[in-house]
């Protein structure tokens, strides 16, 4: 915990957990680690007590516990991907991590506008709303898409901010509880 604190204090303000998870324990403790740093710096006098978060690659039992989530691995832009998406993340809660994001449009090639903008749409409804994809692919900006596309996906964004004190009070909810 130690050697965080620095990327603490130059205003490092959550994780990002990808890769080297090669097993339980070195996945856990990373996670482990980053809550204790975290209070560590929330535990001084000027501190501003932040609140602890992580985006994992891996899911670990006991990790929403700590304020941390999952995402469901590189997918394809791909309408089975698509498809098979909602009941994964659902598999996920039920198996104790409620905080689950997926690659909106695919990770790994291009998307298409269409394939997109429903992707869009389904993620309004998902936990964490995380658009990513490689860096060899267009960007997944609604903007660099035909304008009946854009429209669509600026729609699908606007009803998501109205719906963050939803996910707010659910998110409280899971961790009063």
């Amino acid at each position: 915990a130690r050697q965080l604190l620095h990327l603490l204090n130059v205003g490092i303000s959550f994780w990002w957990n990808d890769e080297g998870e090669t097993d339980y324990f070195t996945y856990f403790y990373w996670n482990i680690a980053q809550v204790q740093a975290l209070r560590a710096t929330n535990s001084s006098p000027t501190a501003t007590h932040r609140r602890f978060f992580s985006l994992n690659r891996a899911f670990t039992p006991g990790l929403a516990r700590l304020g941390g989530a999952v995402w469901t691995g590189d997918i394809d832009p791909s309408w089975e991907d698509l498809r098979r998406t909602p009941g994964l993340m659902l598999n996920y809660a039920l198996a104790g991590a409620p905080y689950v994001a997926c690659d909106i449009g695919g990770y790994s090639g291009e998307t298409q506008a269409e394939l997109l903008t429903r992707w869009m749409q389904v993620g309004v409804f998902m936990p964490i709303m995380r658009v990513h994809s490689w860096l060899w692919a267009r960007p997944h900006w609604p903007w660099l898409f035909e304008d009946t596309a854009a429209t669509a996906m600026r729609e699908a964004l606007e009803l998501r901010y109205r719906l963050i004190p939803y996910h707010y009070s659910l998110a409280h909810g899971m961790f009063d509880r």
